[in-house]
């Protein structure tokens, strides 16, 4: 038997030590279990407070230990050796010893593993190597027994009701490895946020793309009938149609409520100028067997090339022309008809004549500018490629600034172009359904001549516009329907949020 404080041996039945007089237990075991560091030692061990109104006292405890460590730096290290007991480590679950001496920290980081275990450590074995355990080693930082003391607030924390975990972020100096901080998981509520509804166009928006789609309408209607114009009634096309019109059912139709090659026989007076040898079936006769469709086609052909597309010079023709170019070119159809040859002076009484009629404003380009107001060359600017394509590029331009202006809700953008592609279309379907069945029907009860020529000379234009304006109108409808569509589905969906997210107040 040992004594806990200085180490001499003690006879099995003494209280007290006979060197330093301190109080021992007659039990072997408790002295092995719950060894005492001497007091030149105490600067070298940590304090372990077991409970929560100990850890208050900590830097008391430090002060104290101080203190002792300078009332003992006169002991040699001879002395500490020969008189200090070797270190036995302290159960954690002790309490202090009655001298008020601190105990071992629960594990030396510098001892082997049969050091940290006192259980596998006989009393000869800590007799003869008793001045090998006289110190110990702390290592820089925290010490075992202040990581110890950590653990263990937090796990009395831990325990207290009403408060929530507390997750050490003290490095660990065992390993030399810092551990990560633990943080604890984010606060997820569990109600719901409510959903909030699409945002409305308003009012406002809605007018301004209204306005926006008026020119688009405009802009979309002249590309289509320039288009229509360009490819269904240039200067070849017009041509081809005339020359297959009906010469005789051209002439049978009505001019200022007579046919039209009675009309022309009164007015230039062919009958004295023929000297009787010309009747009106005669001068009827004559106009069919002559070139009279393929002159008007070839004057009409210079007409639209120089108006539509600004080619060659201006093709006014007067009486001049009419009178070299159609009667004297044709005096062999008159003799073999009238039996009759235009002579010279015929020829300048038809010119005289047709001039009285002023037949030379009729066709005269320039008087047509000055009714007109401008010179009709501009419009072969507007059906001109490049016009064509600035036109386009200004549609998509507007259409682009529609869905900007309805905040790109594709409700609004399908009826706002739906609404443009509609009215273009009927607009430009009604005009060539008015060319191709309109004519034809007030031509069959009128029997006038402009009605026969629109039928027959603008038919290409018609088919263009009658086919341009269906699938303008077809398209416009489709994006009305999806337009509906879309609102459908929209209110559908609104109503299905209403019912799913409850109300808040």
């Amino acid at each position: 038997m040992f004594c806990s404080n200085c180490g001499k041996p003690l006879d099995n039945g003494s209280v007290f030590c006979p060197e330093c007089g301190t109080r021992v237990n007659g039990d072997d075991n408790n002295f092995m279990e719950k060894p005492a560091f001497p007091d030149e030692e105490s600067e070298k061990n940590v304090c372990i407070p077991e409970t929560e109104n100990e850890n208050s006292n900590i830097n008391d405890q430090y002060i104290q230990d101080d203190e002792q460590e300078a009332s003992t730096a006169e002991i040699s290290d001879d002395e500490e050796l020969s008189e200090t007991p070797p270190p036995v480590e302290a159960n954690p679950d002790s309490t202090f010893a009655e001298s008020g001496k601190a105990f071992a920290p629960e594990e030396n980081l510098n001892t082997s593993p049969e050091q940290k275990n006192p259980e596998t450590i006989s009393q000869p074995e800590l007799i003869k190597n008793g001045d090998k355990y006289d110190t110990m080693t702390i290592p820089s930082g925290l010490s075992e027994h202040d990581q110890s003391f950590s653990r263990n607030n937090d796990q009395q924390q831990n325990n207290i009701p009403g408060l929530h975990p507390v997750f050490n972020t003290q490095p660990a100096f065992d390993n030399g490895i810092p551990v990560q901080p633990q943080t604890p998981p984010p606060f997820i509520p569990s109600e719901s946020v409510p959903v909030q509804k699409s945002s409305k166009v308003g009012a406002g928006r809605i007018i301004g793309a209204s306005a926006v789609s008026v020119f688009a309408v405009v802009f979309l209607i002249i590309l289509s009938f320039a288009l229509c114009f360009k490819f269904g009634a240039s200067g070849k096309v017009i041509k081809n149609r005339i020359e297959n019109l009906s010469a005789n059912t051209l002439l049978s139709a009505e001019f200022e409520d007579d046919e039209i090659s009675d009309n022309i026989y009164k007015t230039i007076g062919f009958r004295s100028i023929t000297h009787g040898n010309a009747t009106e079936a005669d001068f009827k006769d004559f106009l069919v067997k002559s070139n009279m469709l393929s002159f008007i086609g070839e004057n009409a052909e210079n007409y639209a090339e120089y108006i539509f597309n600004g080619k060659g010079k201006d093709p006014s023709i007067g009486a001049s022309e009419i009178k070299t170019d159609f009667f004297k070119a044709n005096n062999d159809v008159a003799d073999e008809v009238f039996g009759y040859t235009l002579a010279k002076d015929d020829l300048k009484l038809i010119q005289s004549r047709l001039e009285e009629e002023n037949i030379d404003d009729a066709l005269s380009v320039k008087e047509w500018n000055k009714k007109a107001g401008f010179d009709l060359k501009n419009v072969s600017y507007i059906l001109s490629y490049i016009t064509l394509g600035v036109f386009l590029a200004l549609i998509i331009v507007l259409f682009i600034w529609i869905a900007i202006i309805v905040d790109k809700k594709g409700r609004h953008i399908m009826g706002f172009y739906g609404n443009i592609l509609f009215i273009s279309g009927i607009i430009l379907f009604v005009s060539g359904l008015g060319i191709l069945a309109g004519s034809a029907i007030a031509y069959s009860i009128t029997g006038n001549v402009i009605f026969y020529l629109i039928q027959n000379v603008l038919l290409m234009f018609g088919i263009l516009a009658s086919a341009a304006g269906a699938f303008e109108l077809i398209l416009g409808i489709i994006f009305k329907k999806i337009g509906k569509s879309k609102k459908k589905k929209e209110k559908t969906i609104d109503l299905i949020k209403q019912e799913a997210v409850p109300a808040y107040n």
